[in-house]
C-alpha cells in the first residue's frame, strides 16, 4: 500500500452485529483506543454484509474491521492495533487515548477501604512520631507515654479490642457474660417470636404445663446461644 493510499484512510471500519459478545468485547478497546473507528451494524446495511461476506468467504463472522482494503476477521485489539501501524501509521499518531475509568473499585481500594474503617473504630490515626523521626506512626493515642497518660506501673494504659484464641477464653467469657449484650436482643425478639407460635395457644388457654415453660425456656436459650456463638468467632484470633 503506498503512502497516498494510507493517507486516505480515515478511520477503522468496524462491522458488528448486535447481540455479538465479541463484537462487545473488541468495541471497548477500541473506543478506549483513541482511534477514529466507523461503527457498522451489517443487520442494519445489506451493502456492509455483502462487503463482510466478501472478505470472510461467504459467511456474516463479525466483528471484521476493515483497515482501507485490508480486512480482519474476528480479530483482537492488538492484531488491530498493529494493522493499523502497519496500514494506517497516522491514525495512530493522532489518537488521543481515552481516560482509563474502573467501573469496579479494585480490590487495594476495598481493602484500603476496610482498614481505614477499622481505623477509624479502634481510634488508630496516623500521627507525628513522638520519637522526634520527623515522620508519622500508625497507632492510639495512647500508644507512646505522654505527660498527660495515665501510667500503671510505668506504662500508659492502652485499650485494645479483646480477642481470644484458646476455647477455655471462649468459655470464660460466655460465662462471665461478655456476649449478653449482643446476643439478649436478639433472643428476645426470636425467643418471643417462637413462644407465640409455638405456645401462645397453649399459654393463652391457661392449659400451660411445667414441660410447656421449659419449652418456652428452650425457645429463648437457642437463639441467645448462637448469637453468642457469632460474637465468639468474630473475637476469634488464630
Amino acid at each position: 500500500m503506498s503512502n497516498k493510499q494510507a493517507e486516505s484512510i480515515s478511520a477503522v471500519e468496524f462491522y458488528w452485529r448486535p447481540g455479538c459478545p465479541f463484537c462487545m468485547a473488541l468495541r471497548r478497546p477500541l473506543r478506549r483506543s483513541g482511534l477514529p473507528v466507523r461503527e457498522v451494524n451489517i443487520w442494519d446495511d445489506p451493502q456492509a454484509a455483502a462487503r463482510v461476506r466478501q472478505a470472510t468467504g461467504g459467511d456474516e463472522t463479525v466483528p471484521t474491521v476493515f483497515i482501507g482494503q485490508h480486512a480482519l476477521v474476528n480479530p483482537s485489539f492488538r492484531h488491530v492495533h498493529a494493522a493499523v501501524g502497519e496500514y494506517a501509521p497516522h491514525l495512530a499518531r493522532d489518537a488521543e487515548p481515552a481516560r482509563n475509568r474502573r467501573r469496579f473499585w479494585p480490590f487495594w481500594a476495598v481493602r484500603g477501604i476496610g482498614r481505614d474503617r477499622r481505623d477509624r473504630e479502634f481510634g488508630v490515626v496516623p500521627r507525628p512520631d513522638p520519637r522526634g523521626s520527623g515522620g508519622f506512626v500508625m497507632g492510639r493515642a495512647a500508644s507512646f507515654p505522654s505527660a498527660g497518660d495515665d501510667h500503671d506501673g510505668g506504662r500508659a494504659r492502652t485499650e485494645r479490642p479483646q480477642t481470644w484464641s484458646h476455647p477455655r477464653q471462649a468459655v470464660r467469657w460466655f460465662l462471665q457474660g461478655r456476649t449478653v449484650r449482643t446476643a439478649a436482643p436478639t433472643a428476645t425478639v426470636v425467643g418471643t417470636v417462637l413462644s407465640a407460635v409455638n405456645q401462645g395457644a397453649v399459654i393463652a388457654g391457661g392449659h400451660a404445663t411445667g414441660t410447656t415453660w421449659v419449652q418456652v425456656a428452650i425457645n429463648y436459650a437457642v437463639p441467645f446461644t448462637v448469637a453468642s456463638v457469632g460474637y465468639l468467632c468474630a473475637c476469634r484470633t488464630r
